[in-house]
């Protein structure tokens, strides 16, 4: 429920019509970005898993981050770029949503990572 309704907030957040709109749109994605990545960050940081160690960062689970946090902060770049460069754009407008759709499987995948 609590995934849906981030992945529901982001895409209303990135459906702005005007050019600051879209811009601000871009920001919260970033914000929930960082706050995904800081996350990832604070998991690699654990133990490796093996041995005694009860709480512990699979490898196969920081591959799945790394993948889905290059992809999302490409897609977060390009919708960067699009609204600095043309914020009118049709195509701006499916950047941000694509990048809004990226941050929060990211986001998601980080937050499932956790319990």
């Amino acid at each position: 429920m609590k995934k849906s309704l981030l992945i529901c907030a982001l895409a209303l957040s990135a459906c702005a019509t005007t050019p600051q709109a879209r811009q601000r749109g871009v920001y919260a994605i970033e914000s929930d970005y960082r706050a995904a990545l800081a996350a990832a960050v604070a998991y690699r940081r654990l133990p490796p898993c093996g041995g005694v160690v009860r709480i512990c960062a699979s490898g196969n689970i920081l591959a799945q981050f790394r993948d889905a946090n290059h992809k999302a902060l490409a897609a977060l770049k390009a919708a960067e770029s699009a609204v600095r460069a043309a914020p009118d754009q049709p195509s701006t407008q499916q950047l941000i949503v694509q990048a809004s759709q990226l941050v929060a499987q990211f986001a998601a995948l980080v937050a499932g990572a956790a319990k």
